[in-house]
């Protein structure tokens, strides 16, 4: 069965000149879409800011080797004090 009302298939594809915007398409999804193009704006923009890759590999290297020096010295301070706590207890009993 056919339905009684017909559709143009070209008719989704007219631009409404007084709304601007094309049938069938939400003012959502050209929301979406120009926030999509300010994003990828912004993101081409902080590219051309950023360092250049050496010296952000060298200091992503350099911050990695502080963080390891600052754990295995807070690891050493504590077995040291574990070490003294022992000492200590061992000279403290009769």
């Amino acid at each position: 069965m056919k339905s009684t009302t017909s559709r143009n298939e070209d008719a989704g594809l007219d631009k409404d000149i007084e709304l601007g915007e094309w049938y069938g398409q939400n003012n959502s999804q050209i929301m979406v879409n120009k926030n999509n193009l300010k994003k990828k704006a912004q993101k081409q923009h902080e590219d051309k800011e950023k360092l250049p890759f050496v010296a952000r590999s060298l200091i992503g290297v350099l911050t990695f080797m502080f963080k390891t020096i600052l754990w295995i010295l807070e690891l050493t301070i504590k077995v040291i004090v574990g070490f003294f706590v022992r000492i200590t207890r061992n000279l403290s009993k009769p």
